[in-house]
């Protein structure tokens, strides 16, 4: 499980709280 929340994220800046 990857931050998706930063410069290397592929989606808008929204953290993966999932």
């Amino acid at each position: 499980m990857k931050s998706s929340w930063g410069p290397n994220s592929t989606q808008p800046q929204v953290p993966d709280l999932k």
